[in-house]
């Protein structure tokens, strides 16, 4: 039979290995604070660097301005990626890219018409997308909008935001990261202008206007 002195020395053994124990590491998709209330909120959740976060994307009813097609009215389907840079329960700070969204001008007609498509391009002097404290996301990438010829696939025109410029998407107290059924809205017009075969922005005359995009994003699972 254990004595007392060795029941008492088994204890305290097993407190100090259970102090001694490393503390299972929290998922990077969970951040919770307190809000000033004392209640315990959660927070948008803060994927770690290195992460790449595809989403869908779906834009309805938007409206687009091209010289050689007048004022349109069209929805957008496809997505875009997230590459997260940094991450802290401060600001995270991501690499928009990869968006390929597309929008039929005429879907009734498969063998005619044009198809609309947009598309980011990597440039060096883009801000980097963020997400803050707060719940606040913006998403900033240049726009690449190429018209084409459903029948022939030839391209009819190819347009792009001038050098510098560039496309913000913003949503606020976001709620879910990545992002579930999260509308995004373009914080002001962006306007495009016409790229030569050489791929020089012609950036004498827009002609071409994104006049609003109201997304809606969904990480693709």
């Amino acid at each position: 039979m254990i004595g007392k002195t060795a029941v008492l020395a088994l204890l305290a053994a097993s407190v100090v290995a259970l102090a001694a124990a490393p503390t299972p590491a929290s998922t990077p998709h969970a951040v919770i604070a307190a809000s000033s209330s004392g209640k315990t909120v959660t927070r948008a959740p803060l994927p770690p660097a290195g992460v790449e976060l595809p989403h869908s994307a779906y834009a309805a009813n938007v409206p687009l301005k091209l010289n050689i097609l007048g004022r349109l009215t069209l929805d957008f389907k496809g997505g875009f990626t997230l590459g997260v840079q940094t991450a802290d329960t401060d600001r995270t700070t991501m690499k928009f890219k990869e968006l390929r969204m597309e929008a039929d001008t005429s879907p009734s007609t498969p063998g005619s018409g044009t198809l609309i498509s947009l598309a980011s391009a990597d440039m060096a002097d883009t801000p980097l997308s963020t997400l803050n404290s707060s719940r606040e996301l913006r998403l900033h990438t240049t726009l690449i909008l190429k018209v084409t010829d459903k029948e022939t696939g030839e391209t009819l025109l190819r347009l792009s935001t001038a050098p510098g410029k560039y496309a913000t998407l913003k949503a606020d107290n976001v709620q879910t990261f990545p992002m579930v059924n999260q509308l995004l809205t373009l914080q002001e017009p962006v306007h495009l202008f016409e790229v030569s075969s050489d791929g020089t922005v012609q950036t004498d005359q827009s002609v071409g206007a994104l006049e609003g995009f109201d997304v809606i994003a969904n990480q693709i699972t």
